[in-house]
């Protein structure tokens, strides 16, 4: 069965009904929020509205979560090749 999916939504936190976390995030410079950048270039995104329980909040936190241990593990198997191999 086919079914397209779409990148990104003009709603700020996008999770297609396929996924259990967000695909995409899209921002704008006068957007509803108050978004900005930090002076290292990393988008600093506000939650969307003032529930921090909001279920969009919470697939964020989650993504972000996720992709922060990924890069942990990573760390960790490059350390453990390094140390095989020398």
């Amino acid at each position: 069965m086919n079914q397209q999916i779409h990148l990104v939504s003009p709603q700020g936190i996008f999770t297609p009904k396929i996924l259990d976390m967000p695909l995409s995030i899209t921002t704008a410079p006068k957007g509803p929020y108050d978004d900005s950048f930090n002076t290292e270039g990393f988008l600093l995104y506000k939650y969307r509205g003032t529930d921090p329980h909001h279920i969009d909040n919470v697939r964020l936190r989650r993504a972000m979560e996720k992709a922060i241990l990924e890069k942990k593990i990573e760390k960790l198997e490059k350390l453990a090749l390094k140390r095989d191999h020398n």
